[in-house]
């Protein structure tokens, strides 16, 4: 999918995805990017691994 700029520069965002730039959003990736840098996630090899993790 190509983006086209528009007036002021703004690129228009189709609407089943604006809410990933809503500012809430955003602050969500900010705090997972955050985790992710700082080691603060589970690995798992698979979906049955990580809810046997969470169940205990």
């Amino acid at each position: 999918m190509q983006y086209q700029l528009g007036h002021n520069n703004q690129i228009a965002v189709p609407k089943d995805q604006q809410y990933f730039y809503t500012q809430e959003w955003q602050a969500d990736e900010r705090r997972a990017t955050i985790d992710i840098k700082t080691g603060r996630v589970t690995k798992t090899k698979d979906l049955k691994e990580l809810f046997e993790g969470i169940d205990q």
